[in-house]
């Protein structure tokens, strides 16, 4: 097929002119919807969508307020949201079985420190004072050998459940027994205080006034450890633990010093001393710690030793921290001055009643102005026979009080 050549020159300008150009007087009519397009795009511009509805004329623009522009979000930021109100915990409260158990471990300790307490008064006693007290300080040791590892116990379990903060019940069982720690804590330091003013003031019996002044001193840090373990603060877990081990080491030392009796207490002996001449002993004679050998024989009355005549003391006689003074000491079936020592020591603040010291058995008669010694003692005085199976020790004692009052006894 023949393609078809294009037009050149004159011919290609016809067919322009036949395409484009608009021939004079002749009317070209727009499309029909040509009109209608004009006017959807005026009223558009317009704003408006009604076409038939007339244009209103113009108004003028009422300034709107100014809003400050909101901040363009950042990308990749987090945006807070609103937390939930936090609603307040109540403290947990104890149940039944743990204010049982908190009750039974002050309780205890408290028993538990008065029984250390106790034992402590008499160790010091007997330390500096040279008192016998052996009698009852077993029966304290055995009292914390039972009450220690109840309380010791007692103590370990509840310090595994005791609550941070107390309240209800726990802080009321706290509460009473803190206060009764705190008023034993102050009552020993009373009782301290007292005894420097002893000691300052009077020079009596400082023995004994100086052995309670250290006793009371250990027994007010006593307390005031339980009180400390029984506050708890801040829940410290290491308090009760290092407060255990520190009652156990307490026990364990004064226990040793009970069942041992150390003392530092030298007892002047009568006999030695210039103020009491014996008939028959020299005053400045060196003092002995065995009968002396030409003492006369013994005398019994209805199987119990009696005293040694005037002048014929077997031991030494020493006298009392609270005063009193001894004479006539006698021993019999293998007892020795020792032992006569420990029983004479004994008699301290008894004043002629019956006790018990170092396995002897004492049994005190007060004798007046009409018996073999009373040329010696100006006043009444006490004669103490004390046994211990066969052996026998036996002697006379005049408290302060006797010494200074008249007679009133006659045999």
């Amino acid at each position: 097929m023949e393609k078809e050549k294009p037009l050149e020159g004159d011919d290609a300008r016809d067919n322009s002119s036949r395409r484009h150009h608009i021939q004079p007087g002749r009317i070209i009519h727009p499309p029909a919807t040509m009109g209608a397009d004009l006017a959807a795009m005026r009223d558009e511009a317009a704003g408006t969508a009604n076409p038939a509805q007339p244009l209103s004329p113009p108004v003028a623009d009422t300034p709107s307020p100014s809003v400050p522009p909101s901040p363009a979000p950042v990308v990749g930021a987090s945006m807070p949201f609103p937390s939930a109100p936090q609603t307040p915990v109540a403290p947990h409260s104890a149940n039944a079985g743990t204010i049982i158990l908190q009750w039974l471990t002050y309780a205890f300790w408290g028993w538990t420190v008065l029984a250390l307490a106790i034992l402590t008064v008499s160790v010091f006693q007997r330390l500096l004072a040279g008192s016998d007290v052996s009698t009852y300080n077993y029966y304290v040791i055995a009292a914390l050998v039972v009450l220690l590892p109840i309380s010791f116990g007692c103590d370990m379990v509840y310090s595994k459940t005791e609550l941070d903060k107390k309240v209800g019940a726990s802080l009321f069982v706290m509460v009473v027994h803190a206060v009764i720690f705190a008023l034993f804590t102050i009552s020993a330091l009373l009782f301290v205080a007292w005894s420097v003013v002893s000691l300052a003031t009077n020079h009596s019996y400082s023995s004994i006034t100086l052995a309670g002044l250290f006793g009371a001193l250990l027994i007010s840090a006593f307390y005031a450890i339980t009180f400390l373990r029984t506050l708890n603060p801040a829940h410290i877990l290491w308090i009760p633990k290092v407060y255990r081990f520190t009652m156990v080491g307490l026990f364990v030392v004064f226990a040793i010093l009970g069942f041992t009796k150390p003392t530092f207490y030298s007892a002047p002996a009568a006999n030695c001393n210039p103020s009491r001449i014996y008939m028959g002993v020299n005053s400045s004679s060196t003092c002995s710690t065995q009968p002396s050998p030409s003492t006369p024989s013994n005398t019994f009355s209805n199987g119990k030793l009696e005293p040694t005549a005037i002048g014929g003391t077997q031991c030494d006689n020493p006298t009392l921290p609270d005063g009193s003074t001894t004479g006539q000491m006698a021993v019999s079936g293998g007892a020795t001055c020792s032992d006569a020592d420990s029983v004479i020591q004994g008699g301290n603040d008894k004043n002629g009643a019956n006790y018990s010291a170092d396995g002897y058995n004492c049994t005190g008669t007060q004798q007046g102005s009409n018996t073999q010694w009373s040329s010696y003692w100006n006043n009444d005085f006490y004669t103490y026979s004390c046994a211990n199976g066969s052996k026998q020790a036996a002697f006379n004692l005049q408290t302060p009080a006797q010494n200074s009052a008249s007679s009133t006894t006659t045999d």
